[in-house]
């Protein structure tokens, strides 16, 4: 228990530890501590790309590649650096990896083919 936080601690019954030492307890309610900070991140992570600036315009460009870079930071970035270093778990555990590439390749040659015309 962590009196300084009002109450706010981690649970960790000997039973129970396992499935209790990713939840914390805040006023009584139980909240899994993996699952709050990835709610509590993508709701910041947006409000910032709505409102803020987070790279100087002169940085990357102008335009276009400014906002795509400052996106990549953002939505690929900053969660991948989330997943490393505060889970402590790889990208592949949580689906980023490269998997079965060469009917994906196919499939983007193909629809690149059909609609490079258009």
């Amino acid at each position: 228990m962590l009196p300084a936080l009002g109450g706010v601690g981690l649970r960790g019954d000997a039973g129970r530890e396992a499935e209790t030492r990713d939840e914390v307890t805040i006023l009584g309610l139980r909240l899994n501590v993996r699952l709050t900070v990835v709610v509590l991140a993508s709701t910041m992570l947006l409000l910032l790309d709505e409102y803020h600036r987070v790279l100087p315009s002169d940085a990357v460009g102008s335009g276009a590649r400014s906002s795509a870079v400052e996106r990549t930071v953002l939505y690929l970035v900053i969660p991948a650096a989330i997943v490393v270093f505060g889970f402590c778990n790889r990208l592949g555990d949580h689906g980023l990896r490269i998997g079965e590439w060469r009917p994906g390749l196919r499939w983007t040659v193909g629809s690149l083919a059909a609609l490079a015309p258009i």
